[in-house]
């Protein structure tokens, strides 16, 4: 299957929405790529954590 761009294809949203998404002034992959909300200590950790689980339930096929 070729890759497609989600703004190709328009689901750019997409990227906004689940990728890029600011909960804590970083950008959510970043957060989750640096595995900082893993760490207790980071005072946005609850916050982010629940924003991204609320997401992932709202996500579908579709």
């Amino acid at each position: 299957m070729p890759f497609q761009h989600p703004e190709e294809i328009g689901y750019g949203y997409v990227i906004e929405r689940y990728a890029a998404r600011k909960d804590s002034g970083h950008a959510r992959y970043l957060v989750l790529k640096s595995g900082r909300f893993l760490q207790p200590e980071w005072l946005h950790a609850e916050h982010f954590a629940r924003h991204l689980i609320d997401d992932s339930a709202t996500i579908t096929d579709r």
